[in-house]
């Protein structure tokens, strides 16, 4: 207890252009919705530049989803064959600004379970992907 004990600091949630970011303490991550898509990014320091790429990456995603589409279907091999229900379960943007890499997370329906396929991008481009329950 007493001197060590510390006080649990809770930031402020921060307005930027009409979207919202909340701090996370417990996952030391901050995050906000754009377009109803989870953004993602540790650390307890938040960059406003942050707030400024969900157009620029979500355009990357969209032009690359023929290929986006074939990496779901491969990682649902073995596990089920609905990939209807797929949607976004987040973007981990943690590295964007100083790499130009997110990571895009894709949940499915209930046939899907716990399955997550992630796809990581890099300079606008499909690095790998890997699926995780």
């Amino acid at each position: 207890m007493w001197p060590f004990r510390s006080k649990t600091v809770k930031r402020p949630a921060v307005l930027h252009n009409g979207i919202t970011a909340e701090y996370s303490s417990a996952l030391n991550m901050w995050s906000f919705y754009y377009e109803g898509i989870e953004f993602t990014f540790d650390g307890h320091v938040l960059d406003v530049r942050l707030f400024e790429c969900p157009r620029e990456i979500m355009a990357v995603v969209e032009g690359n989803k023929q290929e986006v589409r074939k990496i779901v279907t491969k990682n649902l091999k073995g596990w089920c064959d609905d990939r209807e229900d797929e949607e976004f379960e987040g973007i981990d943007i943690t590295d964007y600004l100083d790499k130009k890499r997110f990571n895009v997370s894709l949940a499915g329906g209930e046939m899907w379970g716990d399955l997550i396929v992630n796809i990581v991008f890099a300079n606008g481009e499909i690095d790998h992907d890997y699926s995780s329950d």
